[in-house]
């Protein structure tokens, strides 16, 4: 026996709970069928029909009176004996045979067992008849017999009573051949108590014609039928608890199906629906079917059973459209709505709640959910919901219990973030009583709620994750329902430095600003600069590659460590690099020039500690080659690199009016740049912040003005190069459909065409899944997924922020997913074309906590019992 909370789709773990099915017993003979009180009586009781299996946990029982059970002793599989108590009161005794545990018993037929005193009579009169009998024969009992005397026995000749009082019984004497035979008296026909008196058959012809004819007048049948006397039990009433229009696949107009009680013995009947007759079917105990040959009305009355007998009627509201259903319904204490989960809520208007009875506007989301909004006044308190359509169609009655509304407010200063190794406390105020099985959930992570050491407040320790990430952060005071805070915990990573521009400054006059390039640069909290580990001033966050920190003056001649760090958080740069600051006699000679490598065309940027004047004729050499320098600003100029092959390394210097001769900045190295795959090659319609990584080499000698091109005209917002071989193009968003090109522009005399593509799919529509319900505990929880635009390839599913584990596109419309189990709680199923952006549309699932029987009551019985789980 296994249970489901879903409809069949998951359930509990099987095997831990079996049912023994056994058919009727009957009971054939007891022997002896009566005794003497004051002393112990073993029946031997022959019966059939268990059909036990060997070894089997239930032995056979004797009831005695239906209140005393006897263990027999077990002789076959047709034979048991009991022992009946010589305490025993006298009278007639209820037998049968049971199996089974208390409260529910598989029962044989019932037989009589009849406990009688010794010497039970007294006298007779007469104790002679005429050998054509017709005598009256009045037996006179020693004491009252809480037992009924029905049949006498002359010899071998059995009589009925013909009058039976609490002190004597009679019997009209049969003819009979004998001169002198024994009497017997019976209580059920089958078994004889010798009464210790004998009847003799006078022979004097002188009073047999005065006994013919009194035999004549009062001579009664002798014969009888032997029978079984077994208990009668009335029939139970059929009782009808709900019914709704047949569904197989679809939904029929002209059946009903009906669920109920005790329809066992409507098998022969029939059903008639308003005044006309239907086809019955009979199903089970609890379930039958009426198949018209017409279509059914908006109301009408449907009757069972044949006239006169069994008859039940019910008033059977149909739906004239197609049938809706309700599933579940919760509160959402932050909006203060209802959410209703069913299926076929079709069309967006003329929905309403009826809430105790109050009707209320519903709010259509899709297919699958209705939201009405709640008064206050129902908080803490047991309501009953229906939903209805165009104010005449209703589902069924839903009963909700309103939680309390849980508020909470938190403490800790936002935004709410830390490193990836977790640790860090959330604190917060609750509004409510916060039980033992209260719990935080950051993203898919639950943590319990520990109480603060003030006792005033509460926290939740962060858990750890592996990679940076933003999750959602709810909590929960039952450990059940989980509330949005509509708050986001973001981890984040330690940030890393790859170089600074300029590297070399002069320590009296200086550029105002220092440029860090590196990677994971958050703008909350706040970055700052630090200087051989002194705070000079928060830094400008530029992008997640770049910040400027602004440079102390009278920085001291040397090397020093330049490193970012957040404002109060224990977050720094893992790495550092090191600015040198030169005495102002050899600023002239303090220049840099980067990159120091790349492709053709190349801007490279060249830049000194102290200022050019910009009207001056500077020039860059590339050996032979002269290229006019262009001024970003007094303190740098750019030259654009000319052709050469790749790997050729080339001089550069530069010359001007200013400077008394060239100075040597540094050399060019070319390079080829090659792309081998990018990934991802499928990209959601409208997605934001959309990360390609292209893979392949040359990536280190990429000038920082280079940008990656989607099409024509979607041009990357960052890009952030994370190795030689490793480069990652950021676009703001992606709205145009279709197979767009990626190419490289590294500047307009240079565009590498990537010779990839990216497929930009339309935005998923989810509008069902199937089942609503999920368990939790489960290796595998599998969804079937109805929507529109569905696309192969990158299709996933989301539940609780987490991928499906396995998609399955069947086509644009029906996809299946699998996740790897699911938490307790309310959670919603989003699906993306792209693997990574998360539909707009989204349906509410509900994942219980796996059920699990820990025992079955009872675990025997017929066909047709009723079987208590706990």
């Amino acid at each position: 026996v296994v249970i489901s909370k879903n409809g069949g789709h998951d359930f509990s773990q099987e095997g831990l709970n079996r049912f023994q099915y056994v058919s009727s017993p009957r009971i054939l003979s007891v022997t002896p069928s009566y005794g003497s009180i004051g002393t112990k009586t073993v029946l031997a009781i022959k019966w059939i029909g268990f059909q036990l299996n060997e070894p089997f946990p239930f032995l056979p029982h004797c009831l005695f009176n239906k209140t005393m059970s006897v263990i027999p002793s077990y002789v076959s599989r047709t034979e048991i004996r009991c022992e009946l108590s010589a305490t025993y009161r006298v009278g007639k005794i209820p037998l049968q045979v049971i199996l089974g545990e208390e409260g529910n018993f598989v029962t044989s037929n019932t037989m009589m067992f009849y406990l009688i005193k010794d010497n039970l009579i007294g006298s007779i009169d007469p104790d002679t008849s005429s050998p054509l009998g017709g005598t009256e024969v009045t037996l006179y009992l020693e004491k009252h017999v809480e037992v009924e005397i029905i049949s006498c026995k002359f010899g071998d000749v059995i009589v009925d009573t013909t009058h039976y009082d609490v002190d004597k019984v009679s019997c009209i004497s049969p003819p009979h051949s004998k001169n002198v035979v024994p009497l017997f008296i019976s209580f059920d026909r089958d078994n004889f108590y010798d009464t210790g008196f004998t009847i003799s058959y006078n022979r004097n012809r002188e009073q047999q014609s005065d006994k013919i004819d009194k035999m004549d007048k009062n001579s009664t049948s002798s014969e009888t039928d032997t029978h079984d006397i077994q208990k009668v039990t009335e029939k139970s009433v059929p009782v009808i608890r709900k019914m709704h229009r047949c569904y197989d696949g679809n939904t029929s107009a002209s059946c009903v199906s009906i669920y109920g009680e005790n329809f066992s013995h409507l098998k022969d009947h029939g059903c008639q629906i308003g005044a006309r007759y239907a086809t019955f079917k009979w199903i089970s105990n609890f379930h039958v079917e009426c198949h018209a040959d017409f279509n059914l009305s908006d109301s009408m009355t449907v009757t069972l059973g044949n006239e006169g007998q069994n008859v039940v009627m019910r008033d059977f509201q149909v739906q004239t459209e197609r049938d809706f259903y309700v599933h579940a319904v919760h509160f959402n204490a932050i909006s203060h709505i209802i959410m209703v989960i069913g299926q076929n809520f079709v069309g967006s208007s003329d929905w309403t709640c009826l809430i105790n009875d109050a009707r209320q506007d519903a709010k259509w989301l899709h297919q699958g959910e209705l939201n009405c909004k709640i008064d206050p006044s129902y908080w803490m308190k047991t309501i009953n919901v229906k939903v209805c359509k165009m104010n005449t169609i209703c589902s069924e009655r839903s009963i909700l219990k309103i939680l309390q509304q849980q508020q909470f407010s938190i403490l800790t200063k936002l935004p709410l973030q830390g490193d990836l190794k977790g640790g860090n406390h959330v604190h917060f105020d609750a509004m409510h009583t916060v039980g033992s099985s209260a719990k935080c959930r950051f993203g898919t992570e639950y943590v319990n709620i520990t109480k603060s050491a003030n006792a005033s407040s509460f926290y939740c320790v962060v858990p750890p994750v592996t990679k940076p990430q933003e999750v959602n952060f709810e909590l929960s005071l039952d450990g059940e329902i989980f509330i949005q805070t509509e708050m986001m915990y973001r981890y984040l990573s330690r940030p890393t430095i790859s170089k600074i521009h300029p590297s070399r400054i002069s320590s009296s006059r200086h550029p105002w600003a220092l440029r860090v390039y590196g990677d994971g640069f958050v703008n909350i909290p706040t970055p700052i600069c630090l200087f051989d580990g002194e705070f000079f001033g928060n830094a400008v966050w530029v992008s997640f590659s770049e910040v400027w920190c602004a440079i102390p003056k009278h920085l001291q001649p040397g090397k020093i460590d330049v490193s970012v760090a957040y404002e109060g958080s224990n977050l720094k740069t893992d790495s550092s690099v090191y600015l040198l600051v030169v005495n102002d006699d050899i600023t002239r000679q303090a220049f840099s020039m980067d990159p120091s490598c790349g492709p053709a065309g190349t801007k490279i940027d060249i830049c000194a500690s102290t200022s050019f004047e910009e009207n001056d004729k500077t020039v860059c050499h590339f050996g032979k080659d002269i290229e006019i320098a262009r001024f970003t600003n007094s303190f740098c100029m750019h030259c654009y690199a000319p052709p050469r092959k790749p790997g050729f390394l080339e001089l550069v210097r530069i010359s001007s009016s200013q400077l008394e001769t060239s100075l040597v900045i540094g050399q060019f190295k070319y390079t080829s740049i090659n792309i081998i795959s990018v990934t991802p090659t499928v990209v959601q319609l409208g997605r934001r912040n959309v990360d390609i990584e292209l893979e392949g080499n040359g990536f280190e000698c990429l000038p920082k003005n280079t940008v990656c091109r989607l099409g024509e005209n979607i041009i990357s917002q960052s890009m952030l190069q994370k190795s030689s071989t490793v480069l990652v193009c950021t676009f703001k968003d992606v709205n145009n459909l279709g197979i767009l090109t990626l190419t490289l522009d590294i500047s307009k005399l240079n565009v590498i065409q990537t010779g990839m593509q990216i497929n930009v799919v339309p935005d998923p529509i989810i509008l069902s899944v199937w089942p609503l319900w999920l368990i939790g505990g489960m290796t595998q929880n599998t969804l079937e997924i109805v929507g529109e635009q569905f696309k192969s390839g990158n299709f996933t599913c989301f539940m609780e922020g987490r991928p499906s584990k396995q998609s399955i596109v069947v086509n644009d419309s029906h996809a299946i997913c699998v996740f790897d189990g699911c938490s307790p709680g309310i959670h919603l199923v989003y699906v993306s074309n792209d693997g990574k952006q998360l539909s707009n549309s989204s349906i509410y699932v509900k994942c219980f906590r796996q059920p699990v029987i820990n025992e079955i009551r009872p675990r025997l019985g017929l066909p047709g019992t009723l079987i208590n789980m706990i």
